[in-house]
Parts: structure tokens; sequence; C-alpha cells
């Protein structure tokens, strides 16, 4: 079992790591690895949750932010096509 302090640093850590991932592989890849990580590290442990979510996450914003407000995401440095 993870300290809560431990936990308050992998989730610092996380996210500055999100930050530069964000710019390397791009918005909705780096949210899903994100979102796993922290669920993971908050205690979350059913494998169809871990994956599931985040995917649904991401569809909605795209819906939401792409599709319906015409606004796009950082694609990152490999998918710029």
């Amino acid at each position: 079992m993870m300290s809560s302090t431990a936990r308050v640093g992998l989730s610092a850590a996380l996210i500055v790591i999100y930050g530069f991932f964000v710019i390397i592989f791009g918005f909705y890849i780096s949210t899903i690895a994100y979102l796993i990580a922290h669920s993971w590290t908050l205690g979350q442990r059913n494998w169809l949750l871990l994956i599931l979510v985040p995917l649904a996450i991401c569809l909605v914003l795209y819906l939401l932010v792409e599709y319906f407000l015409g606004i796009s995401l950082p694609r990152g440095v490999f998918f710029r096509f």
C-alpha cells in the first residue's frame, strides 16, 4: 500500500510527465496513458475500467471540443499530418 505522501508525489510527477507527453504524442494518447497511470496510482485495479473510462473520456472530449466546437487539440510531433 502506498502512503498518501507517495501518492501525492507520484501524482505530481505524472502531471509533469503528461505535459511533456502531450507535446510529443498528442493529447489523446497522452491523456489515455495519464488517466490509466493516475487511476492505477489511486488504487484502481480493474483492467476493464482502466481501459474503458479513459477511452470514453477522450471520445467525449473529442466530440465536444473538436467536432462540435471545431477546436483542434494538440496532435503531437509524430502525428502532424
